[in-house]
Parts: structure tokens; C-alpha cells; sequence
């Protein structure tokens, strides 16, 4: 009998995962090059003491919207 709750809960588990797999993403990671004049600013680099000047100063976000919309409104 517990063999067949086990193979029970191994089948809804499978079903979950497939209906998942089958749902659009719903939310986008994105990363964005500041200009190197965002160095200049104090608040900058308060907030980010451990920044390496030899690498670009990037922004990574995440948003529900479509990337290139989240782009246009945060500029």
C-alpha cells in the first residue's frame, strides 16, 4: 500500500513540473553598462565600496515586464 501512495505523489509531482515547464517566464533578469561618470558621484561609491575601477559599473535588475519596456522607463 505505501508503494502505491509513493507512486501516487511521484506522478502529481511530475504532472506539477510539466505544467510549469509550459507556463511562460514571468520575470526577466536584465544588466545594464552605467557610464563610467557614474564614479564620479559619491552615492555611488558609498554603496559600493568593494567596486573595482578596472571593470564596468553595471546594473542588474529584475522586472515582470518585458526587458526592453523596464529599459525605456527607467531611463
Amino acid at each position: 500500500m505505501a508503494h502505491g501512495n509513493a507512486r501516487r505523489g511521484r506522478t502529481a509531482r511530475h504532472a506539477y513540473i510539466r505544467s510549469r515547464a509550459e507556463q511562460p517566464p514571468r520575470h526577466h533578469v536584465y544588466v545594464i553598462e552605467l557610464d563610467p561618470a557614474v564614479l564620479e558621484h559619491a552615492r555611488f561609491r558609498a554603496a559600493n565600496p568593494d567596486h573595482d575601477p578596472r571593470k564596468p559599473s553595471l546594473y542588474v535588475g529584475m522586472t515582470g515586464l518585458d526587458p526592453e519596456t523596464r529599459f525605456e522607463r527607467h531611463r
